[in-house]
């Protein structure tokens, strides 16, 4: 928090030495009778520029651990003001203070290249939002097969306490499972997310069934009704992991 707080300080520090120079050069070397609309324009972009800059950095430095996994996002937009900030500095340099061109003109071209700098911009911000968020499903759809997972591992350390004569029977086709889907493809596709649903269905109730055959209830869940739940599993793993084969 500390150091967060320094970077802000530090930048906060140098925007206003840079914004007291560039004041300071106008207003220095300008008469108040030169300092007609051209002039006040390009003193408002310059300082707009300087303003679009800081902002920027702040955002960086706030976002933290956002923008280490956005860097090249954040790069984009960082180089498209860099080039807006460029852009204005030849204009004021090129149309105000060599060629003097008419106020209208000049005013027009600083508001096409505003515009052209915020276009782009918010295309990169928007392209950044969409791969966040596919980075975040393809997280959640990560997690869910770990998900899994755990839970057919923790179903098969259910079944060591059972003494029913099924008991190995049903612990080689859970390690059968559990086998098959460590080695199916983690990261899945948007298109499967029925197949997937219905797995972790599958799975939940294979879960509560094995506790409930543990506990020698078979009345609720036999075993050859946990053989088929299993089957059933392993027959939507396979489908889905040759859908996702078929999609790469």
């Amino acid at each position: 928090m500390r150091q967060l707080t320094s970077y802000k300080g530090i930048t906060t520090t140098i925007f206003a030495i840079i914004l007291i120079v560039t004041l300071s050069l106008f207003f220095s070397f300008s008469e108040t009778d030169t300092r007609d609309a051209s002039w006040w324009l390009s003193l408002g972009v310059l300082v707009l520029a300087e303003v679009i800059s800081f902002g920027f950095v702040l955002q960086m430095i706030e976002s933290g651990h956002e923008f280490k996994a956005s860097v090249p996002a954040y790069m984009s937009l960082a180089a498209v003001i860099t080039i807006y900030d460029a852009a204005v500095l030849l204009h004021i340099v090129l149309f105000w203070l060599i060629f003097e061109i008419p106020f209208k003109i000049y005013l027009f071209i600083h508001i096409l290249t505003l515009a052209a700098m915020l276009i782009v911009g918010l295309l990169l911000g928007m392209a950044k939002i969409f791969i966040r968020r596919q980075e975040a499903d393809e997280q959640i759809r990560i997690q869910s097969m770990k998900q899994l997972y755990i839970i057919l591992h923790g179903a098969r350390m259910e079944l060591d306490s059972c003494q029913h004569a099924d008991r190995d029977t049903l612990r080689e086709l859970l390690y059968s499972l559990e086998e098959q889907l460590k080695y199916s493809d983690p990261i899945s596709h948007p298109a499967l997310v029925l197949e997937e649903a219905e797995l972790m269905e599958k799975v939940r109730q294979l879960d509560s069934g094995v506790r409930s055959f543990v506990r020698e209830r078979p009345a609720l869940h036999s075993s050859d009704e946990l053989r088929q739940l299993m089957l059933d599993i392993a027959k939507i793993l396979r489908l889905r992991n040759e859908r996702m084969t078929v999609m790469k």
